[in-house]
C-alpha cells in the first residue's frame, strides 16, 4: 500500500505527499510542497550522482528536507529519534512508509539514477523487537540497502547500509551518522 499520493504531474507542480504520524500511520497529513521546496530538494541531485554512493548520500539529504519540510506544517518537527512518545512523534511503521513514499517520490521524478526503491523491511516478527526500513537497491550490482530514519531526530540524515547489516544491528559508519542533510 502506497501511503504518499503525487497529485500532480511532477513536471506540471510541485508534488503533494501524505505523511504518517502517531504511531502506526494513525495521523496522516496533506504536505504541498511549494515550488521553491520542491526545487531546493530537486536541486540536491544536481550535477546528478556519478556514482552510488554519491546517490545514497543524496537520497539522505533528500529525506533529511522533506523530513524538516513536512515537519513544519504538520507538527512533526518535534520527532525525536528512536521510540519518543507523544504528539507528532513517529514510530519505525511511520518513518518506514514516509521514507518509502519520499523514494518513490524521488522514482517518479525521474531523479534516481543508481537506485530504484524496493519496498520496506522486517527486522524481527517478534512483537517487542519489531523495527522497520524502507528499502532501496543499487541497479548495477543489485545490493539493497536500508534507508532508516527512525534512529534520528526530525530532519537528520537517515542511516543508509547494507540490508544485510541493518538486519544484524550493526551500526553504519560513522561519516552517515555526521551528515545531518541541513547543510
Amino acid at each position: 500500500m502506497l501511503w504518499v499520493s503525487v497529485v500532480a504531474p511532477l513536471w506540471a507542480a510541485p508534488p503533494r505527499v501524505s505523511v504518517c504520524s502517531d504511531w502506526g500511520c494513525k495521523t496522516r497529513h496533506s504536505v504541498q510542497l511549494s515550488a521553491s521546496d520542491w526545487a531546493s530538494v530537486q536541486g540536491l541531485f544536481r550535477p546528478p550522482p556519478k556514482d552510488p554512493a554519491q546517490e545514497r548520500r543524496a537520497i539522505a539529504r533528500f529525506i533529511a528536507r522533506l523530513e524538516q519540510i513536512a515537519g513544519e506544517s504538520t507538527g512533526t518537527s518535534v520527532d525525536r529519534g528512536g521510540n519518543a512518545q507523544g504528539p507528532g512523534q513517529m514510530d519505525c511503521v511511520d518513518e518506514s512508509l514516509n521514507t518509502l513514499a519520499y523514494l518513490r517520490l524521488l522514482q517518479a521524478s525521474g531523479l534516481l539514477r543508481w537506485h530504484e526503491p524496493q519496498g520496506r523491511a522486517l527486522r524481527s516478527w517478534f512483537v517487542l523487537d519489531q523495527h522497520w526500513s524502507a528499502v532501496i537497491r543499487e541497479r548495477t550490482s543489485g545490493a539493497r540497502f536500508a534507508v532508516d530514519s527512525w534512529y534520528g531526530d526530525n530532519g537528520q540524515a537517515p542511516r543508509i547500509q547494507p540490508l544485510l547489516d541493518w538486519y544484524l544491528k550493526r551500526r553504519p559508519p560513522a561519516a552517515a551518522e555526521r551528515d545531518d542533510g541541513r547543510g
